[in-house]
């Protein structure tokens, strides 16, 4: 009786705390549907749901007396896709955006002069939770995600929703937090909204800002390899396909995965051999031909495996980070996990770290470019063009060259040049610094004539006074 009234009461304490923090009542929410059930969106479970149709959705709208923060909702069966449209308070549209089928959790965190939000759905799908939370109280759950990505530098196969903060810990911080790489997550075995959104906190503080891509295979509480494998295969659909599927979509230089040998658990060791599978059907035109011709095949570049024994490499998840305030990528692994597990958190991760699961140990099972030199990179070996980071250099624009003109170009010196003469005089010529030849003969001739000139006067005199004397005689 006393565990009974124990369990009643923890029950009614979630109730509480679970609702404390919405303001639904002092928003106006309308429900566009065939069949309304407004408790349906409110009482915390994934058993009730509002059915929903093309044009089918909702409106929320409130006040600006309302400390309103953010609108949150849920999808049980997520619709094709949606259009959302921020208004104003007169109703008017302020702005309006689609968004994909790939994210199960929305919200909108609503910025100054919006005042509702009216979203209408494509498709067949049921909604299950609708809230409006107060500025300060909003939950860790409520959480903006982009798409997931078009392409991935590297791709992260999962079999649990913590794994990428436990066992392959330190990738998502390193490489997409601090690095800025494309990094997508595709998980296994996360096949319930509960685990779903108890896997994304803790991710998204890592650094991840894209969606997860959840299969929702069954997740047994079980480290059984047998279970596990019986429990997937009775499943209509094949996992080796479902992994497929994404490498050609997401088509990844990289895939991280599990360990091959499973450390000690069933279902990361069946994960590991579906990739193992999967990334050389991914390049196969002649296997899963329906995502073939969807995505193209993909030739992934690198594979490597948690803990694998050949070509073993080492992270080094020890350097702090800018991107986290200098904490380091296990600093924040352990800060990520703390989110799916506030028990167990450093602790844990420590523990596997001292031990044979060491979340820095991966080994190089597959490459097209060759083994790992330095040993310290997932990245390593990769060309620069395949990488999201890749900035093409450009091209040097060809030079113009003027056609030649009759007119000299005028080229200025540092200093004046000096003239013969200013500009404002005319230069004389008879200025002269050196004679020439011509000169000289002219002045020789001048002499000639001077001489004669005189021989002559001097000639006349003498002639003419021998004349008189000769008549005196």
């Amino acid at each position: 009786m006393k565990k009974i009234c124990l369990l009643l009461a923890a029950l009614l304490l979630f109730a509480c705390t679970s609702t404390f923090a919405d303001i639904n009542d002092k928003c106006s929410i309308e429900i566009h549907a065939a069949s309304v059930n407004m408790s349906s969106l409110t009482d915390y479970t994934f058993s009730t749901a509002i059915d929903m149709t093309d044009g089918d959705g909702f409106t929320v709208t409130w006040t600006d007396a309302v400390p309103l923060e953010c609108i949150y909702w849920e999808w049980l069966s997520i619709p094709q896709s949606y259009q959302l449209t921020l208004k104003n308070e007169k109703g008017d549209t302020l702005a309006t955006e689609s968004r994909s089928n790939d994210i199960r959790f929305g919200c909108v965190y609503p910025s100054d002069g919006v005042y509702g939000i009216e979203l209408r759905v494509v498709g067949q799908c049921q909604l299950t939770e609708l809230f409006a939370y107060k500025d300060g109280e909003v939950p860790k759950k409520a959480i903006v995600w982009e798409d997931p990505v078009d392409k991935a530098d590297i791709l992260i196969v999962r079999a649990h929703g913590n794994d990428d903060m436990w066992m392959l810990g330190g990738i998502v911080p390193t490489y997409a937090g601090e690095r800025g790489y494309s990094v997508q997550i595709l998980d296994l075995a996360c096949d319930t909204i509960g685990r779903q959104r108890k896997s994304l906190p803790g991710t998204y503080l890592n650094g991840m800002t894209h969606y997860p891509v959840f299969l929702g295979f069954v997740g047994l509480h079980t480290y059984s390899y047998s279970s596990i494998l019986e429990a997937w295969e009775a499943d209509e659909r094949d996992p080796v396909e479902q992994v497929v599927e994404q490498i050609r979509r997401f088509r990844p230089e990289v895939i991280v995965t599990h360990s091959i040998d499973g450390d000690y658990d069933g279902t990361h060791k069946l994960v590991a051999e579906i990739v193992n599978e999967a990334y050389v059907a991914a390049a196969d035109p002649a296997q899963y031909t329906a995502s073939a011709q969807e995505y193209g095949v993909w030739q992934v570049k690198k594979v490597y495996f948690h803990l694998y024994q050949d070509n073993p490499i080492t992270l080094d998840f020890d350097v702090p980070l800018s991107a986290f305030d200098g904490k380091t990528a296990f600093e924040m692994a352990q800060l990520g996990y703390q989110c799916w597990d506030p028990n167990a958190a450093s602790s844990g991760l420590r523990s596997i770290r001292n031990r044979e699961y060491d979340m820095s140990k991966y080994g190089l099972a597959f490459s097209t470019v060759g083994a790992d030199i330095e040993c310290n990179d997932l990245l390593e070996n990769l060309p620069l063009e395949c990488l999201s980071d890749f900035v093409p250099t450009p091209s040097p624009e060809p030079t113009f060259t003027p056609e030649p003109t009759s007119e000299p170009t005028i080229i200025p010196t540092s200093e004046p040049v000096q003239t013969a003469a200013p500009a404002n005089e005319p230069v004389q010529q008879n200025e002269i610094s050196e004679p020439t030849q011509g000169n000289n003969t002219q002045t020789y001739l001048w002499i000639g004539c001077g001489v004669a000139v005189i021989l002559t006067v001097v000639g006349s005199f003498v002639f003419g006074r021998n004349r008189s004397h000769k008549k005196e005689r």
